[in-house]
């Protein structure tokens, strides 16, 4: 009778340890039997304990579900908006976990999660189709709907729209079992953006209004946040088409959040805040937000959104020709996002752009392909642009699919383009005209077949390509319907950058015609526009302009009839403005840009007759032409391209050895520090 009572009060004492404690003693135990020689349990232990840490060797189910609960709480709560940083110590726990109790579906959650990370979309199938089928077994539907959800962005990621709405209406319906006000939230938003902005799709679109509203009057304050999304969707789909419009959509998400504290809405709203003014072209708001995300809501916007911050703010930096900050905040963002991660895509494919347009700018022509080769290689997972046109969505009863299959994340349709445009300058750098402007006439037909919230902005920009070009060729009259174009999409859409842009090459256009007074009249009325939201090489292109403006309307005065102060006066401010001119150019170093101008100031300095300004400025000139024309014939790349594509971008951001920072020094000296440019694109 003792032994029975000493035993239970060594269970009792046993079941009040902490689970550490358990394991340590349990670990005592093991060490114990095998110092007494207990081959066969000696040889299970070892067995067991292999490739794990024996602090975690032994896990009753209590525990395990316990842990695994502790560990998908933010998981959960975040559902598909944020797939959360896994740290590899916690995925070695759960493939532990994994290895003794399979059958806990929540391990296969988490494996789910940290494969989508990753970007090994297959093993999250897998892990997610297990998910279910422990789930099933053990009746354990805690995260079945955030599997759901998750399981619907694998379908649209690889554009099987009709199974992710399918996996998105069950979503809904389970969510609505479990009172789960959140997940149901995400999942109607997501139903909503998956059948609203398509065409032949408004009875499904309406059907998920109707879902939301007769949901609502159940609980009003939960779905603040489906309004808040349904606004925000709303502001992504049409910050490509009208800018206001999007702009009120932003305000009234604010205005929602600031009514009803809601967590998560915040950053959001001002990374589509910082886009949208950046289009609207006030660089200065968009740098606001941008910071406002970053800086004052970091713990509001999920690991996606703050790797795009990041990207936009070092693109912005570029586009001033800040180009070591923006190397920085691109730095700061590799250490926060490594190379492993999907979410490293936005500062890697920034990173490219970055160096493509330097490259560009400098006329190395052999770095650029490089560069716009790496771009293409950078689109993680994405398809490529196809003709839809034995997919008519008007005329065909299929409609629906057809314009799910063919439809694209707005990023990578947007970097495809960008490639395409790319190539095409290339090409007509490279002496090859002719299939540049078919490139160009390419990607304007495939625009045209694939209709998205953003379609006009790249229009715009393959117009005023195919405009610049004739212009190269001395064909001015057959640019001027093209920029007309591009100028009413512009002005429609309100894409300022690219409306000052048109406005220019239109100028230009008819001063080349001999249109004085109509080219200067146009290039004094977005003046001030330019100034206050143009960025560096808008600004330039428009002083070097207006001087040109200024210098034709003075060689149009006859000498006799005008007064000698007057035609000195009109010289100086002609090159006082091509000073301007090239003092922005120097800052984003456009070589091809510097050189006109030089040629323009070698003729004012000849007729004020300054012979020390004109030997001063032919040396400059001099200088500057042999580093275009030695930038044009060469025909090996840099080192510093083959040593970033290498090395995966390592270089100067983050290299570790001390070859490798001694090459990152020289870099900085040789590269960097001296180039610091960008070539805009249209």
């Amino acid at each position: 009778m003792g032994d029975v009572a000493i035993g239970l009060s060594l269970q009792i004492e046993y079941l009040k340890l902490d689970f550490d404690e358990m394991c340590k003693l349990y670990t005592a135990f093991e060490t114990y039997i095998s110092s007494i020689g207990k081959n066969d349990l000696r040889h299970q232990s070892s067995s067991r304990s292999s490739g794990v840490p024996k602090d975690s060797t032994v896990l009753s189910a209590f525990d395990m579900e316990k842990y695994l609960d502790l560990q998908t709480q933010k998981p959960s709560n975040s559902g598909l908006v944020d797939i959360p940083d896994i740290p590899d110590d916690l995925m070695a726990h759960v493939r532990n976990i994994q290895f003794r109790m399979p059958v806990l579906a929540k391990t296969h959650y988490i494996t789910c999660l940290h494969a989508q990370q990753t970007g090994d979309f297959e093993v999250a199938f897998q892990s997610l189709c297990r998910f279910f089928d422990y789930s099933m077994v053990t009746h354990d539907r805690v995260l079945y709907q955030y599997a759901l959800l998750n399981l619907a962005m694998l379908h649209a990621r690889f554009s099987h729209y009709e199974q992710a709405v399918i996996a998105l209406r069950e979503a809904i319906e389970v969510a609505r079992d479990h009172m789960d006000h959140v997940c149901l939230s995400y999942a109607l938003n997501w139903l909503y953006r998956l059948t609203g902005p398509m065409p032949g799709t408004h009875s499904e679109a309406d059907e998920t209004q109707a879902l939301a509203n007769d949901v609502g009057k159940t609980d009003g304050q939960p779905f603040h946040y489906l309004r808040s999304l349904s606004e925000l969707a709303t502001a992504k789909q049409m910050q490509g088409e009208s800018i206001p419009k999007a702009l009120e959509a932003l305000v009234k998400a604010s205005s929602i959040n600031l009514q009803h504290s809601l967590d998560g809405i915040s950053g959001v709203a001002h990374l589509f805040q910082s886009r949208i003014w950046g289009a609207y072209g006030s660089p200065s708001l968009s740098s606001l937000h941008s910071q406002l995300q970053l800086q004052y809501y970091p713990s509001e916007i999920d690991m996606n959104d703050a790797s795009y911050g990041y990207a936009k703010t070092a693109s912005d930096l570029a586009l001033g020709g800040r180009f070591e900050e923006a190397l920085r905040v691109i730095e700061l963002a590799k250490s926060k996002f490594p190379l492993k991660t999907m979410m490293a895509t936005p500062w890697v494919q920034t990173l490219v752009q970055i160096l493509h347009r330097r490259a560009m700018a400098t006329n190395q022509l052999r770095d650029a392909e490089i560069w716009a080769q790496q771009l293409g290689i950078t689109l993680v997972n994405t398809a490529t642009l196809t003709s839809s046109s034995d997919t008519d969505v008007s005329n065909s009863s299929s409609g629906v699919s057809s314009s799910r299959q063919n439809q694209l994340d707005d990023t990578n349709r947007e970097i495809h383009l960008e490639i395409l445009l790319q190539k095409a300058l290339l090409s007509v750098l490279t002496g090859q005209r002719l299939s540049g402007v078919q490139q160009l006439a390419e990607g304007l037909v495939l625009m045209h077949q694939n209709q998205w919230p953003g379609m006009h902005k790249f229009t715009v920009m393959f117009l005023l390509a195919l405009a610049e070009i004739y212009m190269e060729s001395d064909s001015a009259i057959s640019a001027i319907p093209l920029l007309l174009t591009a100028l009413t999409l512009s002005e429609h859409n309100l894409q300022r950058p690219l409306l000052l842009l048109v406005k220019l090459r239109l100028s230009e256009v008819l001063l080349y015609l001999n249109s004085v007074q109509q080219a200067s009249d146009l290039v004094d009325g977005i003046m001030t526009m330019v100034l206050n939201q143009g960025d560096v090489f808008v600004q330039a292109l428009a002083y070097f302009q207006r001087a040109k403006c200024l210098l034709a309307r003075a060689n149009r005065t006859e000498p006799s009839t005008a007064p000698l102060e007057s035609r000195q006066d009109q010289l100086e401010r002609v090159k006082d403005h091509l000073e301007k001119a090239l003092e922005g150019f120097k800052q984003i170093e456009s070589l091809k840009d510097m050189t006109q101008v030089l040629y323009f100031q070698v003729r004012v300095y000849r007729e004020l007759a300054s012979a020390d300004e004109i030997e001063r400025i032919l040396q400059l000139f001099k200088t500057t032409s042999l580093q275009l024309n030695a930038a044009r014939n060469k025909h090996e790349p840099s080192w510093y391209s083959y040593y970033y594509a290498r090395d995966a971008f390592k270089g100067i951001l983050g290299s570790k050895g001390d070859s490798d920072n001694s090459l990152t020094h020289n870099m900085g000296n040789d590269g960097t520090s001296q180039n610091q440019t960008l070539w805009r694109t249209s």
